[in-house]
């Protein structure tokens, strides 16, 4: 995994490399919060679609709000 850079005043997402289940296992489950049962039993395109989901979500909340 690359280290995170910072460019400007934007921060580059780092390059994953997924090569074991354990590591879809940690990306879904672990931080995602796809249930334990659903990876086990759902299409991995559809848990690759809840993930960036999830991720555009967060983004979302953590951008600062106009009061």
């Amino acid at each position: 995994m690359k280290v995170t850079n910072r460019s400007g005043n934007k921060f580059l997402k780092p390059n994953l490399e997924i090569n074991t289940v354990a590591d879809f296992y940690t990306l879904y489950v672990l931080n995602a919060g796809v249930p334990s049962k659903d990876f086990w039993n759902l299409d991995i395109v559809f848990l690759e679609n809840v993930y960036f989901n999830k991720m555009a979500w967060t983004s979302w909340e953590n951008n600062p709000k106009e009061r």
